[in-house]
């Protein structure tokens, strides 16, 4: 399978979020933009526990205003990441 292919192959088990599963090569595949990311089955839980641990940090630590034109009414969002103290999240 080449690394760029971002269409499941025939055969493949499909996953969500477009993801797919070669069951028989026993690897995850998924696309995240123009990436294809690849794991083996035992991989994946790892990569998974990872990036729930980053999101906790990034979600906690997130601020979010929203700026309404007193004109047009239109809103913006505007985010902000506020740097936690490196023992707040080891």
């Amino acid at each position: 399978m080449s690394q760029n292919q971002q269409t499941p192959p025939k055969g493949s088990i499909r996953l969500p979020h477009g993801a797919w599963l070669l069951k028989q090569e026993k690897q995850v595949c998924v696309p995240v933009g123009s990436t294809l990311l690849n794991f083996d089955l035992e991989e994946i839980s790892q990569f998974a526990d990872m990036l729930d641990d980053i999101c906790t940090v990034i979600e906690s630590n997130i601020n979010t205003e929203i700026h309404v034109c007193p004109t047009c009414g239109n809103e913006t969002e505007e985010v902000d990441y506020d740097e936690p103290k490196e023992d707040e999240w080891q």
